[in-house]
């Protein structure tokens, strides 16, 4: 299993190796190394922070109370103490920040077990009996920090300590993500322990070498009799539209029943902008602890420029005693140029392939219309280094040697470039195509190229829309072969079309047009490119006469020095070499013959 470093304040990326073909090995996984903040869940559907009554609690204080037991091979058992993690890939999790974290807390460490561990199977229990006889309807919630791989974490209850009722927790939380730190899970398990006189808890992991689990402060508390709580809520991919290029959107949403008593007619309902769209069919009865997903039939389609505010929100028979829960509101816009997945909220987090390595990393954009496309706009993250050069590309495949349709000169990040802070809103930068391209209906991938240096560019990653698996991608040359992975952070990267954008840097063609030679021309084997008065790094790419990249070659030189470009893999025909230099290009038109 590769390791792959990232640094501190940078989020994850790894994910399934994506073939030439656009199949998928779901075998081949890989995890992120240590020093890393990842990516939370935008919802999960037993979170929730509403006070109880307090029926019985406990912090883990003291260790005796639990009885630690496990089937894994080789053994390994929770551990109950202050020390975080200390595998290599879970060590930038640090401890969990619970209310009484400094008096102990528990923790599974599956990372530190190591690729030798198989099977990871382990029970935390609590060693006596509850009494919950006068107590009908109950949750159990918890502080919780996870981390997931390819592990699973359950609550599981019990009135005979014999016979276990399981609920699994943190489903929603994608491969490589993290919850907050903590996050106060609820779960309603009144249907097996409500009002029993001998009540029963554990936790379970099972898993093999993945990150690590921690909880703190357990507590069972008074469940409402009426209490509904709406998670997470699906609408489509994007957030912006371009003009001619908006989708249809379904609506659905998961609705919990945090209650005591079952819930009847339980329904999803949306609206548009303040006009109903539509409910789901009623739900007859949702038992205590039940979770359902609700659709609206039909979709709906935004049409126009402009804002359009979903309203969601679940309803019930009964009068809900905590109504500030039911319902979520999403914002999908529709504008003049700008296709985008993220949310154009910036939360701190982001994506890159190590220090001094190359990589693509960007989104999928499903095209629904023909269209020209000018320019990627991206958001880097605030570890990113003034003076880190990158391009952008637009790619129709993602293939073994990416090939852009659409590429754009290189470009230097500056400090003006990189956010200071986190929030809506934030620092981006619009980069060229050197060419519009038209483009016909397909799917397309607008990429950012980092050629790697000393110099790090760290892309700005997170969203609370809902991705489906592999809409983002980063390409990693360091791979033998150079591989496609699918990412479960969405970098902000967007597509932009139909508009009239200038380049970020300046281009100084004519300072560089005499300082510039290339021979012989026509040329059938080699090209020679001189430089007079030039010195540092010089990108020279070459295009055909439809715009696309056909070579690209990176060098040092020094003034008065001549290059060698090896051509004689070129049909015949007219080409355009662009020369980028320092703070400057020009281009050449060369004729392989």
């Amino acid at each position: 299993m590769k390791k792959v470093l990232l640094s501190v304040g940078f989020a994850a990326f790894a994910g399934l190796v994506f073939g030439q073909s656009g199949s998928v090995n779901p075998n081949f996984l890989r995890k992120d190394t240590k020093n890393i903040f990842t990516i939370q869940a935008a919802d999960n559907d037993h979170v929730t922070n509403v006070d109880r009554a307090i029926i019985w609690q406990n912090d883990f204080s003291t260790p005796s109370d639990w009885v630690l037991t496990n089937t894994g091979t080789p053994s390994a058992n929770w551990a109950i103490g202050t020390t975080p993690p200390s595998g290599e890939y879970s060590a930038a999790m640090n401890a969990i920040a619970s209310t009484t974290a400094a008096n102990n807390f528990a923790k599974f460490d599956s990372d530190a077990l190591g690729s030798g561990s198989s099977t990871q199977n382990a029970l935390l229990t609590f060693g006596s009996p509850i009494d919950l006889s006068a107590h009908p309807a109950v949750l159990v919630q918890f502080q919780s920090y996870y981390r997931r791989f390819q592990g699973n974490c359950y609550l599981e209850v019990s009135t005979n300590n014999t016979t276990w009722t399981q609920f699994p927790l943190h489903t929603n939380v994608a491969v490589n993500a993290s919850t907050a730190n903590p996050v106060t899970v609820s779960v309603n398990p009144t249907a097996v322990i409500g009002g029993a006189t001998t009540a029963y808890i554990r936790f379970r992991y099972v898993g093999a070498w993945d990150y690590a689990w921690m909880l703190d402060d357990v507590q069972i508390v008074d469940a409402p009799d009426n209490d509904i709580v709406l998670g997470n809520v699906f609408y489509g991919e994007y957030s912006k539209y371009p003009v001619g290029q908006e989708m249809p959107m379904p609506f659905w949403g998961k609705v919990t029943n945090f209650g005591g008593q079952p819930q009847t007619n339980v329904k999803l309902n949306v609206s548009v902008n303040g006009t109903a769209f539509g409910s789901s069919t009623a739900v007859p009865t949702l038992a205590p602890g039940a979770i359902d997903s609700l659709n609206i039939p039909g979709t709906y389609t935004p049409s126009g420029v402009g804002t359009y505010t979903l309203n969601f929100e679940a309803t019930q028979s009964e009068t809900d005693q905590n109504p500030a829960d039911n319902a979520k509101t999403r914002v999908v816009s529709v504008t003049e140029n700008t296709f985008s997945r993220d949310n154009n909220n910036y939360n701190g987090q982001g994506v890159w392939n190590q220090a001094g390595n190359g990589y693509m990393i960007g989104n999928l954009f499903e095209v629904s219309n023909p269209a020209t496309v000018n320019s990627i706009t991206v958001v880097l993250q605030a570890n990113t280094m003034v003076g880190a050069e990158f391009r952008v590309v637009l790619l129709d495949d993602l293939t073994s040697n990416p090939v852009g349709v659409a590429e754009s000169d290189f470009y230097t990040v500056t400090a003006a470039n990189i956010p200071t802070g986190s929030g809506n809103n934030p620092v981006s930068v619009t980069i060229p195509f050197i060419v519009p391209v038209d483009i016909e209906a397909g799917d397309y991938f607008a990429m950012v190229d980092f050629g790697g240096g000393t110099k790090d560019l760290v892309l700005a990653a997170g969203t609370d829309i809902v991705q489906p698996i592999q809409t983002s991608f980063l390409y990693d040359p360091t791979e033998s072969p150079a591989t496609w992975f699918y990412i479960t952070g969405c970098p902000m990267v967007r597509l932009n079309m139909n508009e009239v954008v200038t380049p970020p840097n300046s281009i100084n063609e004519n300072a560089l047009t005499a300082a510039v030679n290339v021979f012989p021309n026509p040329a059938s084997n080699l090209l020679n490119v001189s430089f007079s008065e030039i010195s540092g790094n010089v990108v020279m790419t070459m295009f055909s006469t439809e715009g696309k990249q056909v070579m690209t070659q990176k060098t040092n030189v020094v003034a008065n020095q001549t290059t060698t470009v090896d051509v004689s893999g070129l049909s015949a025909g007219i080409y355009t070499l662009r020369v980028v230099a320092g703070n400057g290009t020009v281009t050449k038109k060369v004729v392989i013959k």
